[in-house]
Parts: structure tokens; C-alpha cells; sequence
């Protein structure tokens, strides 16, 4: 009987390994909310609410995309990893909010941080990307591998 519990709880574990968590990623105040997703390693732009509606993004579209090494990477390629996020208030009342993700397999080293900045009723999202690498031999690049 022993023997049969460890055997289903190592293949309910192994059942569960291969499945993505989703990690939905919001900011915003009490007049309006954006919201992020990543699933599957990829960083979708999810859905913008306001007065009442809420408007969505389609998949199709990459939030980011940019050159290393002359490849392209955009946030739809499924690499990455959400790290965690960071909030800040500023002076003003507004709040900064960085969220980290880094890149997995070709590109491991490459970070991303998007600080995703809103204040007290107002009813947009200031953001800035910022991308750094931990690994030697990354660089941005255009596509044909010039700067």
C-alpha cells in the first residue's frame, strides 16, 4: 500500500513538470488596470481596462522585438522566464513597478526589465524596457548582424 502512494505521488509529479504556470502580471489604479501575461515563455500584452470596458490584445502582435547576435527576439518567442517584479512610489504618487524576466536555451543571459509606471487618477501606463545580459557574446545587433 506504501509502496503504491510514492509510486502515484512520482507520477503526479511527473504528470505536473511539464506544465507551464501562467503568470498574470497587472498594474494600474481605481480608474483603470493593465495586465500582462506570460504563458508558455512567451509575454503577451493582455487586456487594458477602463471606465467599465476592457479592451484585448491579440497573440499575434509582440509587445517587444528587437536583434541579438542577428537573430530576431521578440516576446512571443517562447524563452522566456518571468523573474519577479519590483514597486517603487515616487514623489508625485505615481508607482513604478519592474518586471524581470530573463531568457531561456540560445539566449540565456539576456534579461528584460519593463518598468510599467501609473499615477493616481490618471488613466495611462508610462513604460520603458530595459534589457541587459549576464553572458559574454550577447549584443544587439539589427538583422544582418551590424550595430
Amino acid at each position: 500500500m506504501r509502496m503504491r502512494i510514492i509510486v502515484l505521488l512520482a507520477l503526479m509529479s511527473m504528470s505536473f513538470a511539464g506544465v507551464s504556470a501562467k503568470d498574470i502580471l497587472s498594474v494600474g489604479n481605481d480608474g483603470f488596470s493593465s495586465e500582462i501575461v506570460v504563458d508558455g515563455g512567451r509575454i503577451l500584452p493582455a487586456s487594458l481596462s477602463f471606465g467599465g470596458k476592457t479592451v484585448t490584445s491579440a497573440e499575434t502582435v509582440p509587445y517587444f522585438e528587437f536583434c541579438v547576435n542577428s537573430c530576431t527576439v521578440t516576446s512571443l518567442s517562447p524563452i522566456w522566464r518571468y523573474v519577479g517584479k519590483d514597486s517603487r512610489t515616487l514623489s508625485s504618487g505615481g508607482v513604478v513597478t519592474t518586471f524581470h524576466f530573463a531568457a531561456k536555451g540560445k539566449f540565456k543571459g539576456l534579461h528584460v526589465l519593463v518598468d510599467r509606471e501609473c499615477f493616481p487618477d490618471a488613466a495611462f501606463v508610462r513604460e520603458r524596457m530595459r534589457l541587459y545580459s549576464t553572458r559574454p557574446g550577447l549584443r544587439l545587433t539589427n538583422v544582418e548582424g551590424k550595430n
